[in-house]
């Protein structure tokens, strides 16, 4: 009926140059509550007539696929204008379906894209997730071309935590790129004047009291950015003095770029346990192959993940357990070695566990096992954080992710931890899985 336009009773004319599409009243109406409150008060008129110059034919397409058969072909290249058409019509399934490809397809390349499209959309899950990528891979998304494609109110967030991994002369020169992005679409001229005027309150999100003082020397002491009163504020706290009304804007404090693991010390076995002959469970020995079994947490895996920060994910399981490691992704390029270091800490951030190993890894093997030195009990709902930190290449990115996974009549349920500074979630990231035996 639609690929053909038989009985046809609406006429859709979309884009520019227009192009007319025609389709049924019953199906959009019956689909879509848009298309519903636009043409139950016409269900006399024929044709009816409905006009969408922002909206892309083929992107019409391809919403009136979803309506009529439940499918929708999204790729990077129409991705953003369909999620913009989903709204438009108010397809919740369609929404969900591009953010999710979106999400799928995040790189440092474009995660400035669909951090912006999260924010014009509202989608505020998917634009903390994009906020948690970029702070993790700082250096190569504040270097990219979508950065200075940003709105003010979405530079403020990337620029403002803590924890953006990043030195301050390249947040800084990040900023200064954007600035010059913006007077080329206001068309002024690119100097000092008009970048503080694009900047304005942005500028106290560089935190210029921990940048190198020879740098601002050179480059800002001369120069019109900062205002006469600024400059010496900040001359004055390099050199030990600090006026807190003039520096009371100023940020002081240092970004976190480095990641500090706060759990206790506690002697661990550092050898490199890929395989063992004798493993203590629980003061109990087993000599020999243990059969361990395994739970993975991923549907499928797309693009790169890069091993930045900590990755963390928190479980908990509806039977007793004996943990014996964490499974990790391996490369997706290249024969590499990683350096890995395995925590398990409870829910009181008490140190279970802990191992320091290195791995062989290539290309031809996707996951790799992180052994612990002497298994874990779990009890019954204990909430348990297995933390990742990995010294190495680029690795697989799991995706799809379970929050619950029924194993042989255990159920593991995944919860988002704190302590992931990464991004690794319970949707995407590093971590694909578990191995233990039955407690």
């Amino acid at each position: 009926m639609l690929t053909y336009e038989i009985a046809w009773d609406v006429v859709i004319i979309v884009g520019e140059p227009k192009t007319a599409i025609r389709a049924h009243k019953y199906m959009l109406m019956s689909r879509s509550s848009e298309f519903y409150k636009m043409l139950s008060n016409r269900l006399e008129d024929h044709p009816v007539v409905l006009n969408f110059p922002d909206v892309d034919p083929e992107d019409m397409r391809e919403i009136l696929s979803y309506l009529y058969r439940g499918r929708i072909n999204i790729d990077i290249n129409k991705a953003y204008s369909i999620l913009y058409a989903a709204k438009k019509f108010n397809l919740r399934g369609v929404i969900d379906e591009a953010l999710s490809y979106l999400q799928g397809e995040m790189y440092s390349e474009n995660v400035c894209r669909i951090l912006e499209a999260a924010h014009e959309h509202e989608e505020d899950t998917v634009y903390d997730r994009c906020l948690k990528f970029i702070h993790a891979n700082a250096v190569d998304v504040l270097l990219s071309k979508g950065f200075t494609d940003l709105c003010s109110k979405c530079v403020k967030n990337v620029l403002k935590p803590d924890n953006v991994r990043a030195d301050e002369i390249l947040i800084f020169e990040a900023l200064l790129r954007w600035a010059d992005a913006e007077c080329a679409r206001g068309k002024t001229q690119p100097n000092d004047n008009n970048r503080r005027i694009v900047i304005g309150d942005l500028i106290f999100l560089i935190r210029f009291p921990i940048m190198d003082i020879k740098y601002f020397t050179e480059r800002l002491s001369t120069g019109k950015l900062l205002t006469a009163d600024e400059k010496l504020s900040l001359f004055q706290y390099y050199h030990g003095k600090y006026n807190p009304i003039l520096m009371k804007h100023f940020n002081t404090s240092a970004r976190i770029t480095k990641q500090h693991n706060p759990v206790p010390n506690m002697a661990h076995n550092e050898k490199t346990f890929m395989k063992s002959d004798q493993m203590v469970v629980a003061n109990r020995a087993f000599t020999g192959d243990i059969s361990f079994q395994r739970v993975h947490r991923f549907d499928e895996t797309s693009g790169e993940w890069r091993n930045i920060g900590t990755d963390a994910i928190s479980f908990k399981c509806s039977k007793c357990i004996y943990l014996h490691g964490a499974i990790i992704f391996g490369p997706t390029r290249a024969e590499d070695t990683y350096k890995v270091t395995l925590s398990i800490t409870d829910d009181m951030k008490r140190l279970l566990g802990k191992n320091q190993i290195t791995i062989s890894a290539n290309v031809h093997q996707k996951m790799y096992d992180v052994t612990l030195p002497s298994s874990i009990r779990v009890e019954s709902n204990a909430i348990i954080t297995v933390e990742i930190l990995i010294s190495g290449g680029a690795s697989h990115r799991g995706m799809k992710g379970k929050d619950a996974i029924d194993v042989d009549g255990i159920q593991f349920v995944f919860i988002n931890s704190n302590r992931s500074s990464s991004g690794t979630d319970i949707t995407m990231g590093q971590i694909p899985g578990l191995f233990y035996s039955l407690g």
